[in-house]
């Protein structure tokens, strides 16, 4: 099994990944939170991660760019985290991460604001503070990072909204 789709890179003879995918499918039963972890951390830098059901852990990442942007999908039994920020409120570095749940119902907690989004509902956060989510059950949700700049100029705003559900 392939993780890595491919498709020509123009004006190139090699390839490049479209996407990256993990899934834990066909990790060991006693390795899948640790080759998990392994995986989001990779992406969310420094989470803290809690597992109620950790026996039955399933779960799978899926990485790409979409117009220069990061895209994620993760899809897993229910886990909840709590994210402290790599950049400073302040950092012109710092993104806005807009995030659409596909599947089950998830909660997301900013600077005393809380969401709870359903399939098709989605939200904007701010990577510069902390922030944390839980989810009862099974869930799926995209995260498209986009800078903090961008999205303040599109929506034409000097400071994002905390949290605002989208329906």
């Amino acid at each position: 099994m392939s993780f890595n789709r491919e498709q020509p890179e123009a004006g190139a003879t090699g390839t490049k990944p479209v996407s990256e995918l993990f899934s834990t499918d066909l990790v060991p039963m006693a390795d899948r939170l640790d080759a998990w972890l392994f995986r989001a951390k990779q992406i969310c830098g420094d989470c803290r991660f809690q597992f109620p059901h950790s026996p039955a852990f399933t779960g799978c990442i899926e990485r790409r760019k979409v117009a220069g942007l990061e895209l994620t999908q993760f899809s897993s039994t229910p886990l909840s985290f709590a994210k402290f920020p790599v950049v400073s409120a302040s950092s012109p570095d710092r993104s806005c991460i807009v995030i659409t749940q596909l599947e089950g119902v998830r909660r997301y907690y900013q600077e005393g604001t809380r969401t709870v989004l359903q399939p098709g509902d989605t939200t904007l956060l701010d990577s510069g503070r902390p922030w944390s989510s839980d989810c009862a059950g099974r869930c799926s949700r995209l995260y498209l990072r986009v800078p903090i700049w961008l999205m303040q100029d599109r929506l034409r705003l000097s400071t994002l909204p905390a949290l605002p559900r989208i329906s």
